[in-house]
């Protein structure tokens, strides 16, 4: 038998755009402070290590307490298009139509599917720990106090971070 490590660690979503042609992947992972910095937690796989119920997940703010709320209106500009895409789960452990979000070597990335009909657009993913893991809450708002959901982040889709070879770009 081993002597067990304990971990402080956090859940982090992180915000995400690509093309309104293509899947879009919202990264979910679990870090830890590796007394530097806070580094994904390769560890935080396996046997259900993390495992996030899929009522503590929101898209568009409503809770994904049925199939039918995995697929969410894009918005641009605070009003709605007819535009839509469906988020799910990029791990092994099945859809997030019947299984919670399993993270494999401390990520949980969520995909959505190119918009139909293709139209750029935005939508927004959160999750909250006030009743599931609550040992994964971080002091994302500075207040000193580590009782804080990972802030809410947004997919965007038709719009691009700039071309993957420009280091640094300014306007004069």
């Amino acid at each position: 038998m081993g002597t067990p490590k304990f971990r402080w660690g956090r859940l982090k979503l992180s915000s995400a755009s690509g093309p309104e042609t293509q899947p879009l992947k919202i990264p979910v992972l679990t870090e830890y402070w590796n007394g530097s910095r806070f580094v994904t937690n390769t560890a935080d796989s396996g046997g259900g290590c993390t495992v996030v119920p899929k009522s503590a997940i929101k898209f568009n703010e409503a809770a994904l307490t049925s199939d039918s709320r995995r697929t969410v209106n894009l918005s641009f500009g605070g009003s709605a298009l007819a535009a839509e895409t469906t988020g799910d789960s990029t791990n092994g452990n099945g859809s997030l139509a019947s299984n919670d979000l399993q993270l494999d070597s401390g990520d949980g990335n969520l995909i959505f599917s190119a918009p139909t009909p293709a139209d750029s657009g935005t939508f927004t993913v959160e999750i909250d720990l006030s009743s599931d893991l609550e040992w994964l809450r971080y002091d994302w708002d500075l207040d000193g106090s580590h009782d804080d959901s990972p802030p809410k982040v947004q997919g965007s889709f038709g719009t691009f971070g700039g071309h993957d070879k420009v280091l640094f770009r300014r306007e004069l």
